[in-house]
């Protein structure tokens, strides 16, 4: 795995001139914050050697690198999707790039499904800790250990004192955060009313495909993680009427500008 981490580090290197300190995951659909970049420079996966890309991947997952309010930033926008076909440890192979490049916190974004009542649709929510129940983790199989042994503790997945820090942040625009537990299953069908269930009884608050095995990475090679999601719909158990995806992407598409005001002030503050 590391002479894979390596190549893709070379081919990126070799396009850009750019050291960042802080990276960002943006959900597709989300991209307002790709707007604040200064100095942007844009590179698509699919030109940086070893790294794969399938299906709709290869035109939609892209960094941008530049700054943000002084910040020198790559903004991984998109995801590769284990529905794709991708091993688990070949989703996670931009994360460990993200780490070589030098950044030494990770702003996962990602658009969610609301479990708990409290939470609605346009909420950001904050993630205190993850259930990961994709059946995934991108430490299987791994050939080597370049970050140290796999058996790494997970206590403080999502760091505790930025977590703080980004609560406050909203709080200072006037955006009333939520915090709470994220569960993930594989996907990518949404989940029966009788798998929400159990997430509330497990004390879940939020739902999604993507997350957890990217912090589970983000942790092993040493970078803090902040959790931050978009409320996008309510979960089937909610739901009298079907999940519709223009509904998600109606909604997602609406609440893009105070989300991407919020990150651009979350990255300030860093």
């Amino acid at each position: 795995m590391k002479k894979i981490i390596d190549k893709i580090v070379k081919s990126i290197k070799s396009k850009v001139d750019i050291e960042p300190e802080i990276g960002i995951v943006v959900s597709f659909g989300l991209s307002e914050i790709i707007d604040r970049i200064e100095d942007r420079v844009e590179l698509p996966f699919k030109d940086i050697d070893g790294l794969v890309t399938l299906g709709k991947d290869a035109t939609t997952c892209k960094f941008y690198f530049g700054t943000i309010a002084g910040k020198k930033v790559v903004v991984m926008y998109d995801r590769l999707h284990y529905y794709q076909g991708y091993k688990p440890s070949e989703v996670v192979l931009p994360i460990y790039a993200l780490k070589e490049l030098g950044c030494k916190v990770l702003v996962n974004s990602s658009a969610v499904g609301a479990i708990n009542k409290r939470i609605k649709v346009g909420d950001i929510v904050l993630f205190s800790d993850h259930l990961n129940f994709s059946n995934r983790n991108p430490l299987i199989g791994v050939d080597c250990e370049p970050y140290g042994v796999r058996f790494f503790d997970m206590t403080n997945a999502y760091n505790y004192d930025l977590l703080n820090q980004a609560y406050t942040v909203g709080k200072n625009l006037g955006i009333g955060l939520k915090k709470g537990v994220y569960i993930e299953f594989m996907g990518p069908n949404g989940e029966t009313p009788a798998e929400i269930h159990m997430a509330q009884i497990m004390g879940a608050d939020v739902v999604g495909f993507h997350v957890a095995n990217e912090v589970v990475a983000a942790r092993y090679c040493g970078m803090e993680v902040i959790g931050v999601s978009l409320v996008t719909n309510h979960a089937s158990a909610f739901s009298r009427s079907k999940i519709r995806y223009e509904d998600i992407k109606y909604n997602r598409q609406v609440a893009s500008g105070y989300f991407g005001e919020y990150l651009y002030s979350l990255i300030k503050s860093l």
